[in-house]
């Protein structure tokens, strides 16, 4: 049975767009759409090429696919009407549709990938289906939601004001303002007041929060989604271009440590319920480190599993999952995120041949790219399979010495502008 996932949506609100496949449970194929049209997270759009690249890797058609599996499972029937187009326009069929909560999507693709036959789950995001937080219990094939946090109290608008409020773009600069926090004396800002957690809950001051009308299109990243309550509070807002100061960087820090006190006390109280010693996350706030880190280390945490594309790309993944074991298929785990297209030797060098750019063929690529680093050359790495999800694996990556002085300010200058 062929089961494609899919993430994406028709408003501006909805990225990481992303297709993946799954054959009689196992994942065979992965892929955002953004590593395809060059446009990052391709918000407010649904995955063509990343469907097409999902076909193409199996040489089927989408009148071989069976199910077809999104999030939106509160969205009504609209969606389902604009999705079943979709697929007919674009790809000629469309096949049996489901669709399954956004949180369930992220606790799928945690807790079937990771391959534990028992878990705690944590989902984390902005909201999804008007959810930030889940947390779930996995069993054997089954899973079962034990709680739900609703919008506005969210662990992900939390961080992204903090991210703005530092000068930093939403939903996309999060990692920034993580990195900031080394930096910062987490002492010099109480952030308990915006957001806490107590009594097994968690509340984020709705004032701090810009208000938005219900069904209202969201704002766009540009737009700060904060109040004036919040600069009362911290000071105005870092306007991009202005020198990063002390005060950012103990903002920073504060905002990572508040986050840090609110989930390690909750996933201690989940633990204390469930008496479960190992831990899956997804969601985009899973993408945090710093946090990961901390609840690794936990002493009743015996193991940990973060799904790789745990941003919404990894939806894609998840809804699959769900749907192949409701179809009483079980799911194979993920024991690598590469999951994407890989090349031949011919198809490389006949695309080096087109665009007309100098190479040698290496006997030992890999001791030409050490030496090629010990003289501060930054260097394309590609290999195999494009990885899954938002970080560099080793299989696309960009490699540089970390002892030459400047490096990042060299990387950001002739690579990523």
């Amino acid at each position: 049975m062929y089961i494609l996932g899919i993430n994406g949506g028709v408003r501006l609100g909805y990225q990481d767009v992303a297709a993946c496949l799954i054959k009689d449970g196992k994942v065979i194929f992965a892929v955002e759409e953004e590593r395809l049209n060059r446009i990052k997270f391709s918000p407010g759009q649904l995955p063509e090429r990343a469907i097409r690249q999902c076909l193409d890797f199996e040489s089927i058609s989408m009148k071989d696919i069976d199910i077809v599996a999104s999030h939106g499972s509160t969205w009504g029937d609209a969606f389902k009407t604009v999705l079943s187009g979709y697929l007919n326009d674009n790809f000629g069929h469309c096949p049996e549709l489901v669709f399954v909560h956004h949180h369930d999507a992220h606790a799928a693709s945690a807790y079937y990938g990771s391959g534990f036959s028992e878990a705690m789950i944590l989902t984390m995001d902005a909201s999804g289906d008007g959810i930030s937080t889940q947390l779930s219990v996995g069993k054997g094939n089954d899973l079962i939601v034990k709680k739900r946090y609703t919008r506005p109290h969210s662990l992900g608008i939390f961080y992204t004001m903090i991210t703005q409020i530092c000068g930093f773009r939403r939903d996309s600069d999060e990692y920034k303002l993580m990195g900031l926090s080394a930096y910062g004396d987490p002492d010099k800002y109480d952030l308990s007041q915006i957001i806490n957690y107590n009594n097994n809950n968690f509340y984020l001051d709705e004032t701090c929060i810009k208000t938005m009308k219900p069904g209202a299109p969201q704002p766009t990243k540009q737009e700060m989604i904060y109040s004036r309550k919040l600069t009362d509070f911290l000071g105005r807002r870092r306007l991009p271009g202005e020198t990063i100061e002390q005060k950012h960087k103990d903002i920073a820090a504060a905002g990572q440590r508040q986050l840090e006190n609110i989930v390690i006390p909750m996933i201690r109280d989940f633990y204390e319920s469930t008496g479960i010693r190992k831990l899956c996350l997804a969601g985009g706030v899973a993408q945090n480190c710093l946090l990961n880190q901390k609840l690794m280390n936990l002493d009743f945490i015996d193991d940990i599993y973060v799904q790789p594309a745990s941003s919404d790309a990894g939806i894609s993944a998840g809804a699959a999952m769900f749907a192949s074991v409701i179809k009483g298929i079980p799911v194979k785990p993920i024991h690598s995120a590469m999951l994407g297209m890989s090349y031949s030797d011919e198809e490389i060098e006949k695309a080096l041949n087109h665009i007309k750019v100098k190479y040698s063929k290496l006997r030992d690529p890999a001791k030409s790219a050490a030496e090629l680093l010990t003289e501060n050359k930054i260097i394309a790495w590609f290999q195999g399979r494009m990885e899954f999800g938002p970080r560099a694996l080793g299989n696309r990556s960009i490699l540089a010495n970390p002892s030459m002085p400047m490096i990042k300010d060299a990387l950001n200058a002739s690579i990523k502008y």
